[in-house]
C-alpha cells in the first residue's frame, strides 16, 4: 500500500517513501505505525526481517479510496449505504475497487475471503495530506439485530418495503440498534437513503435474483460474517419478507400473508415453489414469527407454523397531513371536478377490482361521484375483464393515476368522500389505517384483517357481492359519511409505528435469550 509524502506535502510518493501493509487489522495498525518512522527517517522501516528501501517490495499496493470488508473500521460507501456520519471521504472519483486474484498462486480470489495474501486494488488514487485515519463504521459499536432490507431496491416495494423503512428508522428509540442487509447494486442504482432507509446497510456481493435464488436452493452465502463488526455482531437475523439468509444466529422472519396458499392460482408455478420452500424454511428455522394481523395468524397455523412462536404486531400509521390549498392543487391537475371514491393499491387478483368496477357502474348512474384509482399496474390475469368493466361506467367517471407521491397520495386520501377496499384478503390493509386517519370513510371486506383494523369505524361488506358494495359506498359517501369520518379518525390514532417497533424489539430481546 503506497502512502503520499511528508505531512503536509502532496508530492508523488518516492521510493524511500514505500512501505507495506499486510492486509488485516494488525497490517493496519503496524502500516500506520510504520508510516511515521518512515516519513521521520527517509527511509523504509528496517528490522523484523523487513526489506530495505533498496529491495523490491512485495504486494506494494496503491491506497483505495475505500477498503472493501464491511467489518472493517474503514468505510466503502457503495456496499455500506452511503458516508458515515463523520467521515471525511478523502479525494478521488470514488470508484470501486476490483480484485485480481492471488498474487502468485493464478486463480481468483475466494469471494468469501476479501482480505487474504493477494486482494489488490486497481487505480493509482491517493489521499490528500495528510494521510486519511481509520474510522469506527457506526454501526461497529453494539449491533443487535441485521434486518434484510433488499426489499426497498424492488420497483413496487409495497406495503412490505412502508413497514421495513417505518419499523427500521424506530428500531434505536426501541433500545435495538439495527443494520439492513441488502443485495449487490451498481453505482447508478439508488442508495439506502434515496429508498427510504435511515440505518447504515451492508452489500453482499451477489446481485438481487443470484442472492435470493442462492439462499433459497444452496443456503449460501450465509450471512453471519455480512453482519459481523469490529466492536461486536448482530445478536439476530430478521428476515423481513420471504427472502431467508442463511444464518446460524437467531431467526426472526415476518410473514406478512400467505398468498400462496389460500389461492396458488394467483402465482406462478415458479414463485408457488418458491414461497413454499421459505415457508417451510420458516417453519424450521425460525425462533420467532411476527405477523401484521390475527387472520395471518390463523393462516400460519393452517399451513403449518408453530402458534407458541407468533407474534402478532400490528403496522403503525404513518400519516402525511395534507392542507385545503394542497388537496385543491391536487384535484385541479388530475381534473377532479365532481366527489370521487377513492381506491389505493397495486392492481392484482385479490385485491377484487372488478367487483368494485361492477360496484360502480351501478353506483354512477344515480350520483354524482366519480371513481380515483391510485396505484402502480401490478400483475394477474385481470386486466382485460378490468377494461371491459370500466367501459360500462360513464365516460369521465373513473379516473387512473398510477403511482402517487406521498405529498399527493396525502392529498387524494384527504380529498376522498369515501374510501373502499374490498380485497379478498391481506396481510393488514395499510391504505384501510391511512384513509382513515385523513378522515375518508371507509368501506371494506367483512371477514378478513381489514375488519381488525376498522372495528366499528368503517362499513363491512361480503367483498364479491357489488350490489352489497355499491350500497355501502353510497351510505359512506352520503348520510354515514359524518359519523364514520370522525370514528375512523379515533381508530386510526391507536396504530402507531412506534408502538411496532417496541413489539419488534421485544421479539428480539426473547429470541437471543
Amino acid at each position: 500500500m503506497l502512502l503520499g509524502g511528508p505531512p503536509g506535502s502532496c508530492a508523488a510518493p518516492s521510493a524511500a517513501d514505500r512501505y507495506e501493509v499486510h492486509v488485516g487489522w494488525a497490517g493496519l495498525v503496524r502500516g500506520a505505525v510504520r508510516s511515521r518512522v518512515a516519513a521521520r527517517t527517509g527511509g523504509a522501516c528496517a528490522g523484523r526481517g523487513r526489506p530495505s528501501a533498496a529491495e523490491p517490495r512485495r504486494r506494494a499496493l496503491p491506497l483505495p479510496p475505500h477498503p472493501v470488508r464491511p467489518s472493517s473500521p474503514w468505510v466503502l460507501p457503495e456496499r455500506t449505504g452511503g458516508q458515515a456520519p463523520g467521515l471525511e471521504v478523502p479525494g478521488g472519483d470514488g470508484a470501486p475497487a476490483r480484485r485480481r486474484g492471488l498474487a502468485g498462486r493464478g486463480r481468483p480470489a475466494r469471494a468469501d475471503a476479501p482480505w487474504a495474501p493477494g486482494f489488490q486494488f486497481e487505480g493509482d488514487w491517493r489521499p490528500p495530506c495528510p494521510c486519511a485515519r481509520p474510522i469506527r463504521y457506526p454501526w461497529g459499536m453494539s449491533v443487535r439485530v441485521a434486518l434484510v432490507v433488499e426489499q426497498m431496491w424492488q420497483p413496487v416495494p409495497g406495503g412490505s418495503g412502508r413497514y421495513i423503512v417505518e419499523v427500521a428508522s424506530r428500531l434505536g428509540a426501541a433500545g435495538a440498534r439495527a443494520l439492513g442487509i441488502a443485495a449487490a447494486h451498481g453505482r447508478d442504482e439508488p442508495s439506502p437513503a434515496s429508498v427510504g432507509l435511515t440505518i447504515p446497510v451492508v452489500n453482499s456481493r451477489l446481485p438481487r435474483r443470484l442472492l435470493y435464488a442462492a439462499w433459497d436452493r444452496a443456503g449460501a452465502p450465509g450471512v453471519d460474517r455480512l453482519v459481523a463488526g469490529p466492536s461486536g455482531e448482530a445478536d439476530a437475523v430478521h428476515a423481513t419478507t420471504w427472502a431467508i439468509p442463511p444464518t446460524s444466529k437467531p431467526l426472526a422472519v415476518t410473514v406478512h400473508d400467505v398468498a400462496f396458499v389460500r389461492d396458488p392460482a394467483h402465482f406462478t408455478r415458479h414463485g408457488n415453489a418458491y414461497f413454499r420452500r421459505a415457508l417451510d424454511k420458516t417453519r424450521r428455522r425460525a425462533g420467532a414469527i411476527i405477523v401484521p394481523s390475527r387472520a395471518t395468524a390463523d393462516d400460519c397455523v393452517a399451513a403449518g407454523l408453530d402458534a407458541a412462536r407468533i407474534t402478532v404486531i400490528p403496522h403503525g400509521l404513518t400519516h402525511t397531513p395534507a392542507s385545503a390549498d394542497q388537496v385543491r392543487a391536487f384535484q385541479e391537475a388530475h381534473s377532479l371536478t365532481r366527489p370521487y371514491i377513492l381506491w389505493v393499491g397495486t392492481r392484482e387478483p385479490r385485491k377484487n377490482l372488478p367487483t368494485l368496477l361492477r360496484a360502480f357502474a351501478r353506483l354512477a348512474p344515480a350520483s354524482d361521484l366519480d371513481l380515483v384509482l391510485v396505484g402502480p399496474a401490478g400483475w394477474g390475469e385481470d386486466a382485460t375483464e378490468e377494461a371491459s368493466l370500466a367501459e360500462e361506467i360513464p365516460a369521465g367517471r373513473l379516473h387512473v393515476l398510477g403511482r402517487l407521491g406521498d405529498a399527493d397520495l396525502a392529498a387524494a386520501y384527504a380529498g376522498a368522500r369515501a374510501f373502499t377496499f374490498p380485497s379478498i384478503w391481506e396481510g393488514f390493509g395499510l391504505p384501510v389505517l391511512e384513509a382513515m386517519a385523513h378522515g375518508a370513510p371507509v368501506v371494506t371486506s367483512a371477514g378478513t384483517c381489514m375488519e381488525e383494523v376498522t372495528g366499528d369505524a368503517g362499513l363491512l361488506v361480503d367483498p364479491v357481492d357489488a350490489g352489497a358494495l355499491a350500497e355501502a359506498l353510497a351510505a359512506a359517501a352520503g348520510t354515514d359519511h359524518d359519523r364514520l369520518a370522525a370514528a375512523g379518525r379515533e381508530r386510526a390514532s391507536l396504530f402507531t409505528w412506534e408502538e411496532s417497533a417496541r413489539a419488534h424489539a421485544a421479539v428480539y430481546q426473547d429470541l437471543v435469550r
